[in-house]
This record gives C-alpha cells, sequence and structure tokens, in this order.
C-alpha cells in the first residue's frame, strides 16, 4: 500500500528514484534520498535548495519578530504541534494559570485553527473576564507565515 494516497499500486515502485517497497507488507516509503522527500519531478538537490531557502525566510521573519517582541517588552510564545496533541489544552491552562497569579496581565492569542474557530472559542472562554478574556485573532488565512510588517 502506498502510505501517501493509499493505493495498492506497488508494481512500478522499485523504479521510481527515492521510493522503496518495505518486504512484507508491500508499503511505498517515499522520501529514502537525502531531502527525505520525494517530489516527482524534482531533484533531492533541488528539495533541499527549496527548503533551505524557505526556513531561511522563516528565520529572517522570525528575527523580525522577536526584535520587535522584545523591543516592546513582549513575551511571546510559538506553539506547532499536530493536530489533537494538546496545543489548546496546555494554552488554556497557562491562561488560566496567569489569571490566577496576575489577573492584570493583559494576555493575546493568535489561533490559527483552518477549518473551525473551535480553538479560538475555547481560549476566549477560558478567562471567565466579563470583556471576552483572552484577546483572540484568528488568523483567517492558509499560511502561517506572511510578508513582514512595519
Amino acid at each position: 500500500m502506498c502510505v501517501v494516497c493509499g493505493c495498492s499500486n506497488t508494481s512500478d515502485a522499485q523504479s521510481i528514484p527515492g521510493v522503496t517497497v518495505q518486504p512484507g507488507t508491500g508499503d511505498l516509503h517515499f522520501g529514502t534520498g537525502a531531502a527525505r522527500v520525494s517530489i516527482p519531478g524534482m531533484s533531492q538537490e533541488r528539495a533541499i535548495k527549496l527548503e533551505a531557502d524557505v526556513l531561511g525566510a522563516n528565520n529572517a521573519i522570525a528575527a523580525q519578530n522577536r526584535a520587535h517582541f522584545a523591543w516592546h517588552g513582549v513575551t511571546a510564545y510559538n506553539l506547532v504541534s499536530s493536530p489533537g496533541s494538546g496545543k489548546t489544552t496546555l494554552l488554556c491552562a497557562t491562561i488560566e494559570g496567569l489569571r490566577q497569579r496576575q489577573p492584570d496581565l493583559a494576555v493575546a492569542v493568535i489561533e490559527g485553527d483552518q477549518q473551525t474557530s473551535f480553538d479560538a472559542d475555547r481560549i476566549r472562554a477560558t478567562s471567565g473576564r466579563a470583556d471576552g478574556g483572552a484577546g483572540v485573532f484568528k488568523a483567517g488565512f492558509a499560511c502561517q507565515r506572511t510578508s513582514p510588517q512595519s
């Protein structure tokens, strides 16, 4: 079975560069080359360069964001993990703890769930404050990375 799309067409997999067939199960495994990914029509070297370029641009924007936050005395955290891993639960518990220890502390959250507002609603309800609790801003677009803002 193909681990990417679930098809059972493994007959010609041995001829595809960067793809192996697991003996015994017949599962196809992509990403066995240096880039650890298989993209039809793209060399492993090009995939590595593309990833390095994207990560380099992300790192530059992240450095600008860190400098901006530091200049304004803002402590910021970026929670990234798989869906269902507990990010929102951790965030809500953290907000509750902060509210108990420092009730006047300003808390804001940029929430980026692409499918629903469920997480934003949970975060907003966490503090129990009359003004709606933590300021929650829904990202509202498919990519969290945007062009740098001045």
